[in-house]
């Protein structure tokens, strides 16, 4: 059944999103035309934290498909300020005059508050951390990325970072599931993050440092950050340089889902490790094959109805 709602990707066939990634290369590739595919569509972008990138990338790719986006922030709706407008209530008024919501929160059960309300296509852009919370689009931005980089190898990953950040939690899940190896090297969350936990512990590899061994036989390093604080420093032992990729006798690809701070060096940023510069590009691709699949999805639902 197409995906009209995607709030993690859990419930989300493999071949679902293989076929969403394949057609996401053919609109990048010019072999699919979807600028005028959604004309008449409006998108509210609900983004109760800060955005750079899902943002940007999320509204420009549905302006890019004809759609119009509200200028508006859900700080700015009494919903998302002190009002605290029922959830419900302010359902009703999306499905009303939106025909596609995208929110961010950092209130978990927030977005998925939204998204079980909404009879209209609806994208979470990350909720919360630990336990519940999910990133699905950045999972998807990066495997297209992978399948692109790799050509469908199966490969090594070690992953950076706080566990309990929704990026790494949908990452891991979506990996695991794709038959990628995977390492985990992360410092003890901090939140409940119990599910993720468990995965790792049963199904990948956790070293306790980077000092501790060579990564010469991993194909990729995905480093997301230590925590989603933005005043949080990464210890020396999660810094990635230059030097230490070399020490380390590192020949792969590195990525980040973005903002960095002090664990990625820019000195790595002109080298062949850099993969995460192209991911940010490669966005744009997936989100509007995500808005196709959500707009065809929604109109099937109409006519049957």
């Amino acid at each position: 059944m197409p995906i009209k709602k995607l709030v993690g990707l859990d419930d989300v066939s493999l071949d679902e999103i293989e076929e969403w990634l394949d057609v996401a290369g053919a609109i990048e590739n010019g072999r699919r035309e979807v600028s005028r595919l959604l004309e008449g569509r409006i998108l509210c972008p609900l983004f109760g934290q800060e955005s750079s990138r899902t943002f940007i990338n999320s509204v420009t790719s549905f302006q890019r498909m004809g759609g119009t986006v509200l200028p508006i922030s859900q700080a700015g709706t009494r919903f998302g300020s002190k009002w605290k407008e029922p959830a419900q209530d302010f359902a009703v008024l999306l499905n009303s005059c939106c025909d596609h919501v995208i929110c961010r929160d950092s209130d978990m059960q927030k977005v998925r508050d939204i998204a079980a309300l909404v009879n209209i296509p609806f994208i979470n852009a990350g909720n919360g951390m630990g336990v519940g919370s999910e990133h699905p689009m950045q999972a998807l931005v990066d495997l297209y990325t992978i399948r692109e980089a790799f050509a469908g190898r199966k490969i090594r990953i070690l992953m950076m970072g706080g566990s309990h950040i929704r990026t790494t939690r949908t990452q891991v899940k979506l990996f695991l599931r794709c038959g990628y190896e995977v390492s985990i090297m992360s410092p003890r969350p901090e939140v409940d993050n119990s599910d993720i936990d468990t995965l790792i512990e049963s199904q990948c590899r956790t070293i306790p440092s980077s000092d501790v061994e060579s990564w010469q036989d991993y194909d990729l390093i995905y480093h997301n950050g230590i925590d989603e604080n933005p005043d949080a420093e990464a210890p020396r032992s999660y810094w990635l340089s230059l030097d230490k990729l070399k020490q380390r006798k590192f020949n792969g690809y590195v990525m980040h889902s973005l903002p960095r701070k002090n664990e990625l060096s820019d000195c790595v940023d002109d080298t062949i490790h850099n993969l995460y510069f192209r991911q940010m590009r490669a966005s744009q691709w997936v989100f509007q094959s995500v808005f196709l699949h959500q707009e065809l999805a929604q109109r099937t639902a109409a006519h049957a109805a």
